[in-house]
């Protein structure tokens, strides 16, 4: 008797642990937005979200549209004074990108705000749109600024979700860092640009 109580206490511990894990619920959700780096540009995603009581797991998938960063913008700018070109046409920032976030949502209701935060990966595009003839534009902008590179992102996040049962709604903002490389000489320091990127974005989730 003694012995059946000691092998079911582990069992009673998970019991106790995860109470809500029956309860998970699944659900796929698509997202539109812009973004607000040196420019605006759209961004679009797809989401796998996993939730649980207040806790929910989103590991998502999407393409930014342009995110150069606005200091890459500023060296174009010195640029276009000194040689009359249209420094807006030179370069863009297309990234593909992986995300895996942890928001807090609120459990009841049918308005639910949330918070929450995520670290992904970037694979950047950087992109020459026009030739600038006797101007070695990797010579501005670092050796390897313009090769394909993945950077390691990092997300914020808060909104309000509209929750309709099957169906969900939610609207919100993100901020974005990513750790890209590029590093403008008229930067006086060494150090590398960021690329900080402001998002307000739309979503409709479907659930299972």
């Amino acid at each position: 008797m003694v012995r059946s109580a000691i092998r079911l206490l582990p069992w009673c511990g998970l019991a106790l642990l995860f109470p809500a894990a029956a309860f998970a619920q699944v659900q796929l959700q698509g997202l539109g937005g812009m973004t607000d780096a040196a420019s605006r540009a759209p961004f679009y995603a797809g989401a796998l979200g996993i939730k649980v009581s207040f806790i929910e797991v989103d590991l998502e998938v999407g393409r930014f549209n342009n995110v150069l960063p606005s200091g890459v913008l500023g060296a174009l700018q010195q640029l276009e004074q000194q040689h009359n070109l249209p420094a807006q046409a030179i370069a863009s920032v297309p990234a593909t990108y992986g995300l895996a976030q942890l928001r807090l949502i609120a459990p009841h209701g049918g308005l639910k705000p949330f918070v929450g935060g995520g670290l992904g990966v970037a694979h950047l595009e950087p992109q020459i749109d026009v030739s600038v003839s006797g101007i070695n534009l990797g010579d501005v902008f670092g050796l390897t600024a313009f090769q394909p590179q993945n950077e390691t992102m990092a997300v914020g996040t808060a909104g309000l979700r509209l929750d309709f049962g099957a169906i969900n709604v939610e609207g919100g903002y993100r901020y974005i860092v990513i750790f890209s490389q590029f590093t403008p000489s008229t930067n006086t320091s060494t150090d590398k640009v960021l690329t900080h990127v402001s998002a307000v974005y739309g979503a409709l989730a479907i659930r299972f």
